[in-house]
């Protein structure tokens, strides 16, 4: 008997006595112990995210003229905004600047082109979505609302990895991706 293993509990209390209570013995996740490591990793793991963003946002840009000073990448985020840092009016800081450049109607239509494949691109990760939701027959326990964040979350990274799948395949012709997303999208939102 030297050979075989200790018993999880112990012996039954003998009856009449009395019940002898025992502490259960805790294992895998439920093991204080384990409560106590899981926290301490991630606080850990925290300290260390806040290390690496301090020291990012402090190092200076590389590409940044040397004449007129440095510049870091920390007062570069804040001047996005305007009166974060006191005295960028709204026309200096990086939105402001953006909304400038956008502004113009002119260029309008030649940006159409690109908000038409943008949309077929969306349409396709939801269309994706929604086959493989209706696949696993998960598709009617989601609300509407809940369904397209799914659908659309599920589809794009369905989409990216077809496209890597693309292009490691050396399949890198626009037209196969046209003739792809096409297909894709109304036949996912058909299945809807």
């Amino acid at each position: 008997m030297d050979h075989r293993a200790n018993p999880i509990t112990g012996p039954a209390a003998p009856r009449g006595r009395g019940v002898v209570l025992e502490r259960p013995l805790c294992r895998g996740w439920f093991h204080p112990s384990t409560w106590f490591i899981s926290i301490w990793f991630v606080l850990l793991l925290a300290v260390l995210e806040l290390c690496w963003l301090c020291w990012f946002l402090v190092v200076p840009l590389p590409n940044f003229p040397r004449e007129s000073g440095t510049r870091r990448r920390g007062l570069l985020l804040l001047k996005a905004f305007p009166e974060v840092v006191p005295g960028t009016a709204l026309r200096e800081s990086l939105i402001g600047q953006a909304a400038q450049e956008l502004s113009h109607v002119e260029n309008l239509p030649e940006r159409l082109p690109i908000m038409g494949a943008a949309a077929l691109v969306v349409l396709t990760a939801v269309g994706l979505g929604e086959l493989v939701l209706a696949g696993l027959r998960y598709r009617d326990g989601l609300r509407t609302g809940e369904r397209l964040a799914v659908a659309f979350g599920i589809g794009t990274a369905g989409l990216g990895v077809l496209t890597l799948l693309a292009g490691r395949t050396g399949l890198l012709h626009p037209w196969i991706f046209r003739i792809g997303l096409g297909v894709i999208a109304p036949a996912g939102l058909g299945a809807s």
